[in-house]
C-alpha cells in the first residue's frame, strides 16, 4: 500500500495487518509492504490490493499485482515530492520485520472467496490483444538488454579504480 500516513500506518498495525516492511518514500509519506504468507495468483494479489487500498486509503492507482513498493536507498522521482532545495528525497526503510500479518489467513480466504471488485474486470481488459509501443530510439526491452551479453546475465558497472592523476573535473569518459 502507498502514500500513507504515520496514523494510517497505527490503524493498519491495530487491525492486524502489521507490515513485513515500511518505507518512507517522502517526509511523512510511507508504503506499507505486507507479507501473505503464500504467493498469490495475479487476481487474487489485485483483488488483495485494491480491498487494502480503500480499506486504508492508499493510492487506487497503485493498488495491483504488477505494482511494486519503492525501494529505499533510491530517490523519489514525484516532482510533487521535491524538498524545499529542489532534490529528490530518498526513500528510506523505516522498519523491516519480515514477518507474515496476523490476519493474513483470514484475510485471504476472504479475498479468495470474493469475487466482487474491480479485479475480474482489470483481467478481462488484460485479455484484448494490446498495441505494440512505439521503440524509442536508444532505448531497448530488458530482455534484448540481456540477450546480447555472452551469458545472458544483468549487465552492471564495474568499479576499476580512482583516478588520482587527475583532478575530477577533467575526467571525462575513455573508450576501451
Amino acid at each position: 500500500m502507498t502514500t500513507l500516513s504515520v496514523d494510517v500506518l497505527k490503524r493498519i498495525k491495530a487491525e492486524g495487518f502489521e507490515p513485513a516492511v515500511v518505507v518512507e518514500t517522502s517526509s511523512d509519506n510511507f508504503q506499507a509492504w505486507l507479507k501473505h504468507g503464500r504467493v498469490l495468483d495475479a487476481e487474487t494479489s489485485t483483488r488483495a490490493a485494491k480491498q487494502l487500498a480503500e480499506r486504508f486509503g492508499g493510492d487506487p492507482s497503485s493498488a495491483d499485482w504488477r505494482h511494486f513498493g519503492r525501494l529505499a536507498g533510491f530517490t523519489n522521482p514525484k516532482r510533487e515530492r521535491r524538498l524545499p532545495s529542489g532534490m529528490r528525497p530518498f526513500a528510506r526503510l523505516r522498519s523491516a520485520t519480515g514477518r507474515v500479518y496476523s490476519n493474513a489467513a483470514e484475510f485471504i480466504v476472504g479475498i479468495a472467496t470474493s469475487r466482487d471488485g474491480e479485479a475480474g474486470q482489470g483481467e478481462e481488459r488484460r485479455k484484448q490483444p494490446r498495441r505494440r509501443r512505439r521503440q524509442r530510439a536508444g532505448i531497448r526491452r530488458l530482455g534484448e538488454f540481456h540477450a546480447d551479453t555472452p551469458d545472458h546475465h544483468l549487465r552492471h558497472p564495474r568499479f576499476v579504480a580512482i583516478r588520482d592523476d587527475r583532478n575530477a573535473a577533467e575526467v571525462t569518459r575513455e573508450s576501451s
